[in-house]
């Protein structure tokens, strides 16, 4: 993603307000931003608390991959 530094800090930042403001239905272990996404490692308990962390934060959740 081609976004500025202090775009991603706005990104982690929310992420992490959501998180807290879920407890401990998710958690999130790492994010890696490519050219043109940004990937979340998490764990949760259903795909559903994915999307709503997401829904949450503003967020696309284009796609879930369970492993």
């Amino acid at each position: 993603m081609n976004l500025p530094a202090p775009a991603l800090q706005h990104i982690a930042h929310k992420s992490g307000s959501v998180l807290q403001q879920l407890g401990t239905k998710i958690q999130w272990f790492q994010s890696h931003v490519t050219d043109d996404k940004l990937y979340c490692v998490c764990l949760a308990p259903e795909e559903a608390t994915v999307y709503e962390q997401a829904m949450l934060g503003g967020f696309p959740a284009n796609r879930i991959c369970q492993n």
